[in-house]
């Protein structure tokens, strides 16, 4: 039985080293996914990509060094935008 693909929106923190106000920074990835685990990995691979150079990718870059806050399935958009 092949396993389907589904929406995910997933919200990851900064990791220390690349927030300019850790804490506060924050990553929002639309992804899909086998489950929540699949999706955790692509918002991370995501966010790696986002922020780095090419040929900085995996050079002391790590998926696990970006703290997940928030998952859900579905495409959820965030309209806040701040003070």
């Amino acid at each position: 039985m092949k396993e389907i693909e589904e929406d995910y929106t997933v919200l990851l923190l900064y990791p220390d080293y690349l927030a300019d106000n850790y804490g506060e920074e924050t990553f929002l990835a639309h992804v899909r996914g086998k489950n929540m685990v699949d999706a955790i990995l692509a918002a991370s691979m995501e966010a790696i990509a986002a922020q780095c150079e090419p040929e900085e990718e995996g050079e002391d870059h790590d998926k696990d060094d970006w703290s997940v806050l928030f998952v859900c399935k579905g495409h959820i958009e965030n309209e806040y935008a701040g003070f």
